[in-house]
């Protein structure tokens, strides 16, 4: 995650934008679950039903992960860092089952998502939510230049069209 300001640092502990790391764009595009729908998960557990409230949770820590995604993406644009700088947000209405980034049609990190039961606060209440734990998924990471006999570049090339099928076909505008 790129943090804003002079000589501040990428997660990895490179430098932006002291030189070092000088992108002509950014372009980020995400693809998520709608979840102002229902849909399988994330549920209430006690009941396996859709619960309005479990969804509206969804959808404010959807809205944070992304405004934490586009907002620096922003201010290195406003600031002049990096010329052209965009932030793309569609949804689905599939459960969430496994994060997928493909970086520069070069490399592809994938992580399956386990279900759990996880008990969390919601308006005050207790409640038991079926749910993915996606924070402690193991990424699988693919590069383009792992060899011959490497499967990395042909998961790389259907992980981009299983995207770009989903954001052309089915996928709906998320309002930023």
């Amino acid at each position: 995650m790129v943090r804003s300001g002079p000589g501040e640092h990428c997660r990895d502990g490179r430098t932006l934008p002291a030189g070092r790391l000088a992108p002509q764009s950014i372009a980020i595009r995400l693809l998520l679950t709608d979840a102002s729908r229902p849909t399988m998960l994330p549920s209430n557990a006690e009941t396996g039903q859709d619960d309005p409230a479990v969804r509206a949770r969804a959808e404010r820590i959807i809205r944070r992960s992304v405004e934490g995604i586009a907002e620096p993406v922003r201010e290195l644009a406003a600031m002049g860092l990096v010329p052209s700088a965009r932030v793309e947000v569609r949804t689905h209405d599939m459960p969430p089952s496994f994060k997928l980034y493909v970086i520069n049609h070069a490399e592809a990190f994938f992580g399956l998502y386990s279900v759990i039961d996880n008990r969390v606060s919601i308006d005050g209440t207790p409640t038991v939510i079926r749910d993915v734990l996606g924070k402690d998924s193991t990424l699988f990471h693919f590069t383009d230049t792992d060899g011959d006999t490497s499967i990395s570049r042909e998961f790389i090339e259907q992980a981009q069209q299983w995207f770009d099928t989903r954001w052309d076909t089915i996928a709906q505008e998320y309002p930023l």
